[in-house]
C-alpha cells in the first residue's frame, strides 16, 4: 500500500477524489440542513 502512496500520480488522483468526495458531502448537508430549519441550529452548533 505504502508503495502506492509514493507514486505522485496516485496520490494526486486520490487527493482528487476526497475533495470531489467532501464537496458532495457538504452539499448534501447544506441541502439537508435547508430542508429542517429547525434542525440546522443543533448542526451548526456542534459542527
Amino acid at each position: 500500500m505504502r508503495k502506492l502512496n509514493e507514486d505522485p500520480g496516485i496520490r494526486a488522483k486520490n487527493a482528487e477524489g476526497l475533495r470531489a468526495y467532501h464537496a458532495k458531502r457538504r452539499a448534501a448537508k447544506e441541502a439537508k440542513e435547508r430542508a429542517s430549519p429547525d434542525r440546522k441550529r443543533l448542526t451548526s452548533v456542534r459542527r
